[in-house]
């Protein structure tokens, strides 16, 4: 997982899942308190491409839109939680992780990051889809709002049916253009 904190200026492709106003609240709530950075930076998401800056803004456009064609809109529940160490060792974080769209994240994410984005995909990390709850330099923080969210029989429904070009610069994310499914 790439540190966003770290990068200068830079593109990522992400999708806003449509979700009801009562999860998105939720979400928000549990990000405010767990995740103040991000939760200023940019709102709830699951992340397609990194940031990068291999590609400038036209040219990612064009790559995300070749790379779609015949990707239709896909249904997500996320009903699980994960928390996973940082590649830079320095921090957890707590992410939902869906059962239903999974596959359809690992299948979209593998395909945006070929041809021209072919040399950006990190493969000393896993990819996990996710959406980011919380982050935290100790553990134990994450691990007990997993639990306590687990323990929940936390379930939020939606749908990925758009994915969102952004510029990453002065720590915000600022959406550039949206792309339908």
């Amino acid at each position: 997982m790439v540190h966003w904190y770290y990068v200068v200026m830079s593109y990522v492709v992400i999708a806003y899942p449509d979700i009801s106003q009562k999860d998105l609240d939720w979400i928000q709530e549990i990000r405010q308190k767990n995740d103040p950075i991000m939760f200023r930076v940019v709102k709830p998401h699951v992340t397609f491409i990194f940031p990068t800056s291999k590609l400038n803004e036209p040219m990612l456009i064009k790559h995300v839109k070749t790379k779609i064609v015949g990707v239709k809109p896909f249904s997500v529940k996320f009903d699980k939680t994960k928390v996973v160490e940082d590649d830079s060792k320095t921090c957890f974080h707590a992410f939902l992780v869906p059962s239903i769209g999974f596959n359809e994240i690992i299948n979209l994410h593998d395909n945006l990051y070929t041809d021209v984005l072919k040399s950006e995909l990190r493969l000393d990390i896993p990819f996990i889809p996710h959406l980011g709850i919380g982050t935290n330099k100790d553990k134990r923080p994450m691990t007990n709002l997993t639990k306590q969210i687990d323990d929940k029989k936390l379930s939020i429904s939606g749908e990925i049916n758009t994915l969102t070009i952004a510029k990453y610069e002065n720590n915000m994310v600022q959406d550039v253009a949206e792309v339908t499914l």
